[in-house]
């Protein structure tokens, strides 16, 4: 069994598979069980998958078993949930949400604990450089732990507002001597973050990812302990 991730929620363990395709399964499965008449490209654009990948899925649930196919008039198909496929959706959206709240857990008291040794070391006012739901959870700790989110960077959403902070560019740190520390919110892109922020002559020292990841802008991650 593949990337298989082992965890505990509210006292029960289960064993739960993480990987993309079975997300990906689980997403046109959802679309199928939705409106199941309809062209591979639409299943394409409605459940955010390439054409192809979706040809790939399709083609791998209805040899499980879990999709049966029939043709209409218009070169249209018509994709059913099978009785074991119905069952097999209700078993990975179950699965789906348990992971998604073990994740949810594990990053919140990871983002608690990068909180905590900020404020241990003195460091109060804090930049968020990238906006994801990450960065949520992390400004939901500030709040706890008494940190100032003295500002907020991500280049796509520059002039808008997050939380009712104004973004700024990313590149507005340049000259910015205003904040003690910066914590990248964006998981994944963090490595061109990083990038960004070491082409602003930004120490590595100065940043880190806000579940507790040193990086550099290279591939080598250390954890902060």
């Amino acid at each position: 069994m593949k990337n298989v991730q082992f965890f505990q929620v509210q006292g029960l363990r289960a064993w739960v598979i993480v990987d993309k395709q079975n997300i990906a399964e689980l997403n046109i499965l959802q679309e199928i069980d939705s409106d199941g008449k309809c062209t591979q490209r639409e299943l394409s654009q409605r459940s955010g998958l390439t054409l192809s990948y979706v040809n790939i899925y399709l083609k791998g649930l209805v040899r499980k078993g879990y999709v049966s196919v029939r043709d209409m008039p218009g070169r249209r198909l018509w994709y059913n949930l099978t009785p074991v496929g119905i069952a097999e959706k209700a078993k990975m959206t179950l699965e789906y949400m348990k992971w998604s709240l073990a994740n949810y857990q594990d990053i919140r008291q990871r983002v608690r604990d990068v909180c905590q040794k900020l404020k241990q070391d003195n460091k109060l006012n804090i930049i968020i450089c990238g906006i994801s739901d990450a960065a949520e959870i992390f400004y939901l700790a500030t709040i706890e732990s008494g940190l100032t989110v003295a500002g907020v960077v991500d280049d796509s959403k520059a002039g808008k507002k997050w939380l009712n902070f104004p973004v700024n560019e990313v590149a507005s740190l340049k000259d910015n001597t205003t904040y003690d520390f910066i914590i990248i919110g964006d998981i994944d892109n963090c490595y061109d973050l990083a990038k960004q922020l070491s082409d602003l002559s930004i120490s590595d020292e100065k940043y880190q990812v806000c579940t507790g990841q040193r990086i550099k802008a290279v591939t080598v991650v250390q954890v902060v302990e």
